[in-house]
């Protein structure tokens, strides 16, 4: 699902003195309320915890496992994608939402991921000056590897590739988007209850070893930055 939304309010002209006496003019932007909703953005996100043969779930099994069974749980396929404009018309920015982990760049690699890719893409259609506030969805359990191909997910050109096609899908959602004169912003929520696990003894000492050794440094000072 693609959701397009743009707030309707009144922002203010207002000046914000920051700790070196600078100055930032907060312009006067008429925002109208879109919504346009499509057919999910799906293959770009997938479960990546998953019920193996023997009942037991298992994190990242691995390609093509041949002891997977089904996914352990869902995925979240929705794009919200706000679009800010001026009172000119003209699109300044958007805050978009995707529940997909930044896990497209990983170990020695340091990058804005995935997200990054979405803003540059964005910029073709709204300018250079567009500028994208990324937040992800609740992706706990949500990557972009498919673990039923053997494919390589992963590095700078799976990364343009997904930006590129968030971009696409977000700005085909909103091209005909009617307008809404008189729209609401809700929210809606619920506390959940969550049994505490408790590790084994076993699983103590095993964690403990892995934190020792050399295996759980993924990171070193050596960074590649993206």
């Amino acid at each position: 699902m693609i959701v397009f939304v743009e707030i309707s309010s009144q922002m203010f002209n207002k000046k914000i003195k920051t700790k070196n006496s600078l100055s930032y003019n907060f312009l006067s932007y008429n925002l109208l309320n879109n919504s346009n909703r499509q057919e999910g953005f799906p293959g770009w996100a997938f479960n990546r915890r998953w019920v193996m043969k023997d009942g037991h779930h298992r994190t990242n099994p691995g390609r093509l496992n041949p002891d997977m069974v089904r996914p352990a749980g869902p995925t979240d396929p929705e794009v919200s994608f706000l679009l800010i404009k001026n009172t000119a018309g003209t699109p300044i920015g958007a805050i978009g939402n995707f529940t997909c982990h930044s896990t497209v760049f990983w170990e020695e690699q340091f990058t804005p991921d995935y997200c990054h890719y979405w803003q540059k893409a964005l910029r073709k259609t709204y300018g250079e000056d567009f500028i994208l506030v990324f937040t992800n969805g609740t992706c706990g359990d949500i990557n972009q590897v498919d673990f039923t191909k053997n494919a390589k997910e992963s590095g700078r050109p799976h990364a343009i590739n997904m930006g590129e096609a968030l971009a696409k899908a977000a700005v085909e959602a909103i091209q005909d988007a009617p307008p809404e004169e008189a729209p609401t912003l809700a929210w809606a929520g619920t506390d959940v209850e969550l049994p505490l696990r408790i590790p084994s003894t076993e699983q103590l000492a095993a964690d403990k070893e892995l934190v020792d050794s050399a295996r759980f440094c993924f990171f070193s000072l050596s960074c590649d930055i993206i």
